[in-house]
C-alpha cells in the first residue's frame, strides 16, 4: 500500500498549523489515502530565514522518503510553504522527479507529474509562483528592514545585538549599563594615550576588573571592535558615554599602532572565504594579505616530511568565480524570454479554459430551463426533475468556483509579465554583493596543483548536474575549463596528477 506525506509548515509561532494540516489532509483523502496512509510533517519555521539545509521540515521529509520507498505522494498547502527562495523550490522539485514522487500543491491546485514526468503546466507553476514567493520575501525583509530603523531613530532597540557598556528595558529603549560605563571610558582613555597596543590594554583591563574571565585574546578582539565604535559618542539609539574627541584620539592612536606593524597588510577583498578547500586534505584555505600579496592557503603539518603547501593568489581565482556564479545565475534565474513566453502561452490557456467554463455554465443554465418545461408539460415526474435540477445546480456551482480560481491565476500571470525580470547590474555589484552572489551559486571550490604555477579549481556549483574544472595557469594570466557530471565519482585528483 503506497503512503503520502502531508507538509504543513507556517512562519510564526501565532500562526496556527491546525488547519492548514486539515485542508490538506482533505485532499489526500480524496486521493484515496487513508489516515493510517498518511505521514504528517508539521513545523513552525521561517521561509524567509533558513536555507534548504536548515528547513526541520524539509529535512523530516526526505529522511522519510530515503527509508520509505512505499512513499509515492506529498501534499502541501502552498507552494511558498515549502519555501521561499526559488533555488529552494526547484532543488525540491529535482528531488522529488528523481523519485518519481507526485507533488500536489492545493492552493492554487497543481500535480507535479503527469504520466510519470513533470507537467509543463507545474512547471510553468513553479516559475511564476516562486518567483512571486521571493519577492514577497524581500518585500518581508523591506518591512522588517523599515521596522529596525524605526526603532533605530527612535532609541529602542532594533533586534541586533547590543553594545558592551549599554543594556535594553523591557520596552526595548537602549540605556547606560551604570555597571559597564567605566570600563568603556578606561579603554578608550587608556588606549588614547598611545602607550598601549590592544594586546597590552586587554591585560590592563583585566588586571582592573577582576571580574573578566575571558582569555587575554579574546579579550583583545572584543576591545578592537569596541574601539571603531562611534556609537559611544551617541547618537539616536545610544546616549553618549565619551566625547567625540576621545573617540578621535583613540582612532590617531590605533593609526600610529598600525603604522608601527611591520607587515604590510591589505584590506580584505576575498571573495571565496569559507567555502574555499584543500582538496587532498578537505580542510578550509585560510586567507591572508599580508606583504601586500592577498592568497589562500593551507600548510600541512608533517613533521620530518616537506611537504608542498597549496596556495592560490586571489588575483588567479577570485574574478574567475565570480564569472562562474554570473553565468549560473543567468541560466537558472534569468532566461526572461522564456519565462515570459511561458507566461503568455499560460495566459492565452487560462483564458481558453475560463470560456469553456462560461459555456458550461450556459449550458447548465439552459438544461434547467428545459427541464423546468417538461415539468410543466408532465412529461417528466417531479422527483426525475428535482434530481436533475440538483445535478445542474451543484455543476453550476463547480463551474463558478474554477472560474473564479482561473481569474485569481490570470491576474497573477499578468502582475508577473507586467513586472518582468528585474536584471542586476553586476557591474556595480558592491564586495558583499558578490560575496552573496558567490555564495547563492556556489557551493564548493577545491585546490590542487598541478605543478608550482598550475593551479587547479574545481567547483561545485547549487545548481545543475555538473562540476566545473578550471585548469589556471598563474605564470602567463591564462585558463581553461571543462565540466564532468557531479555524479561522475572518478577522481581526476591523485597524488598531484591527472588521472
Amino acid at each position: 500500500m503506497s503512503k503520502a506525506i502531508i507538509l504543513s509548515r507556517v512562519s510564526t509561532q501565532i500562526q496556527e498549523l491546525d488547519s492548514q494540516t486539515q485542508a490538506v489532509r482533505n485532499e489526500a483523502l480524496k486521493e484515496g489515502f487513508k489516515d493510517k496512509d498518511l505521514i504528517i510533517i508539521e513545523d513552525k519555521e521561517s521561509a524567509i530565514k533558513l536555507s534548504e539545509e536548515e528547513r526541520n521540515g524539509l529535512n523530516k521529509m526526505k529522511e522519510e522518503i530515503n527509508k520509505d520507498k512505499t512513499i509515492t505522494h506529498v501534499f502541501i498547502y502552498e507552494l511558498s510553504r515549502l519555501s521561499r527562495r526559488q533555488l529552494v523550490l526547484f532543488s525540491i522539485r529535482d528531488y522529488l522527479i528523481e523519485r518519481n514522487i507526485q507533488l500536489i500543491c492545493c492552493t492554487p491546485y497543481f500535480r507535479l507529474l503527469e504520466d510519470g514526468k513533470l507537467s509543463q503546466t507545474a512547471n510553468l507553476m513553479f516559475s511564476i509562483f516562486a518567483s512571486m514567493a521571493e519577492s514577497e520575501m524581500a518585500l518581508k525583509q523591506e518591512r522588517m528592514k523599515r521596522g529596525r530603523m524605526r526603532n533605530k531613530m527612535t532609541g529602542k532597540n532594533d533586534n541586533g545585538p547590543i553594545l558592551f557598556g549599554y543594556k535594553s528595558l523591557e520596552d526595548k529603549t537602549i540605556v547606560i549599563d551604570e555597571e559597564k560605563r567605566q570600563f568603556v571610558i578606561d579603554m578608550f582613555s587608556l588606549y588614547a594615550t598611545g602607550q598601549y597596543s590592544q594586546l597590552e590594554l586587554a591585560e590592563e583591563l583585566m588586571q582592573r576588573y577582576g571580574t573578566i574571565k575571558d582569555t587575554k585574546y579574546k579579550m583583545k578582539a572584543k576591545i578592537n571592535f569596541m574601539l571603531k565604535k562611534r556609537e559611544y559618542c551617541g547618537n539616536t539609539q545610544y546616549e553618549a558615554i565619551i566625547s567625540e574627541e576621545l573617540f578621535e584620539r583613540a582612532r590617531l592612536a590605533a593609526k600610529a599602532n598600525k603604522l608601527n606593524n611591520n607587515h604590510a597588510y591589505l584590506k580584505d577583498q576575498s571573495l571565496l572565504k569559507k567555502i574555499i578547500y584543500d582538496k587532498a586534505s578537505g580542510y578550509h584555505m585560510t586567507y591572508s594579505s599580508n606583504l601586500g600579496r592577498p592568497r589562500y592557503a593551507w600548510q600541512p603539518i608533517d613533521k620530518g616530511k616537506k611537504v608542498m603547501k597549496t596556495t592560490i593568489m586571489t588575483k588567479d581565482i577570485d574574478e574567475r568565480i565570480l564569472e562562474l556564479a554570473k553565468m549560473l545565475h543567468k541560466e537558472y534565474t534569468l532566461d526572461e524570454a522564456k519565462l515570459m513566453g511561458e507566461l503568455n502561452e499560460k495566459k492565452q490557456a487560462t483564458l481558453e479554459k475560463i470560456m469553456n467554463l462560461q459555456l458550461l455554465a450556459k449550458k447548465a443554465s439552459k438544461k434547467i430551463d428545459d427541464t423546468e418545461e417538461r415539468l410543466i408539460y408532465g412529461s417528466i415526474s417531479d422527483t426525475r426533475a428535482k434530481d436533475i435540477e440538483a445535478r445542474l445546480k451543484d455543476d453550476i456551482n463547480r463551474y463558478e468556483a474554477d472560474k473564479e480560481k482561473l481569474m485569481k491565476e490570470m491576474d497573477h500571470i499578468e502582475q508577473l509579465i507586467s513586472i518582468g525580470i528585474e536584471k542586476p547590474d553586476y557591474d556595480n555589484f558592491t564586495l558583499d554583493e558578490k560575496r552573496r552572489l558567490i555564495r547563492m551559486m556556489i557551493k564548493k571550490v577545491e585546490i590542487w596543483k598541478k605543478s608550482r604555477y598550475e593551479p587547479v579549481a574545481e567547483v561545485t556549483p547549487t545548481v545543475g548536474s555538473m562540476r566545473y574544472i578550471l585548469w589556471i595557469n598563474s605564470y602567463n594570466g591564462k585558463c581553461e575549463m571543462t565540466v564532468k557530471p557531479i555524479d561522475d565519482t572518478r577522481d581526476i585528483f591523485i597524488n598531484g596528477q591527472i588521472n
